[in-house]
């Protein structure tokens, strides 16, 4: 019972870091900006599906797995700043409403482009070699 709280703790602290990095990138961009950036989500994801077209299902060890990470976080922020550069840009100095409405359109762009690509199936990647085993952190375990 207690291997089970346990794990539930540490997949609540990682699904709750990635929505923490999302959420805080939401919060930078309109803190420091003013825009409110729709298409945040969709940059997240298409790096999602960029680290699985480089690592496929199984990734052959934990360098690599690191390298795919940093390669569509390169991508995704070439992505940004091309974004940045044609679209919010000529945005300065204007209503909210517009930026919104922008980020809302390159959305709508981002999925119907992500969904061409790669589909519309579900993909996973599971845990390279290294951090596919269990690690005892001390907690006694009773059946």
């Amino acid at each position: 019972m207690t291997s089970h709280l346990a794990f539930a703790a540490v997949n609540g602290i990682v699904l709750g870091m990635a929505v923490f990095l999302v959420a805080a990138g939401l919060t930078l961009v309109f803190g420091i900006l003013r825009i409110f950036n729709f298409a945040h989500g969709s940059f997240f994801m298409i790096g999602a599906y960029i680290a699985h077209a480089l690592i496929g299902r199984e990734p052959s060890s934990v360098w690599f797995y690191g390298v795919a990470a940093l390669a569509a976080a390169a991508v995704i922020g070439a992505i940004g700043l091309v974004t940045d550069r044609v679209v919010l840009r000529r945005l300065e100095g204007v209503s909210n409403d517009y930026s919104l409405i922008a980020t809302f359109a390159i959305l709508l762009l981002a999925e119907g482009a992500t969904k061409l690509i790669f589909g519309q199936d579900i993909y996973t990647v599971s845990a390279p070699p290294e951090l596919d085993r269990i690690v005892d952190i001390g907690i006694p375990v009773t059946y």
